[in-house]
């Protein structure tokens, strides 16, 4: 994937790219370093890097096929946010 690349931690990173499935969406790529069991992982990264509404709008979260990330759709208005609290 390519797009904007922002680094959360010692090997996670977040991507944005254009959704290409629901408009008014920016589809995001959350990446880890390490195989884990289920999604659960990345969703404490998101409540605990994030403002809580970020949480709130996350549209279709899935683990990718390595089990190394997920991919999910934001609202594109939330992405300002995003890149600010992820530079922080």
């Amino acid at each position: 994937m390519h797009g904007d690349n922002w680094s959360l931690s010692a090997g996670q990173t977040l991507n944005k790219v254009s959704s290409c499935c629901v408009q008014g969406y920016v589809t995001y790529h959350l990446q880890g370093d390490k195989e884990i069991r289920g999604p659960g992982y990345f969703w404490k990264i998101l409540e605990s890097s994030f403002p809580s509404n970020v949480k709130e709008s996350v549209k279709g979260l899935r683990l990718t096929k390595d089990a190394k990330g997920v991919v999910f759709d934001l609202p594109s208005d939330l992405s300002s946010v995003i890149e600010v609290s992820s530079r922080c």
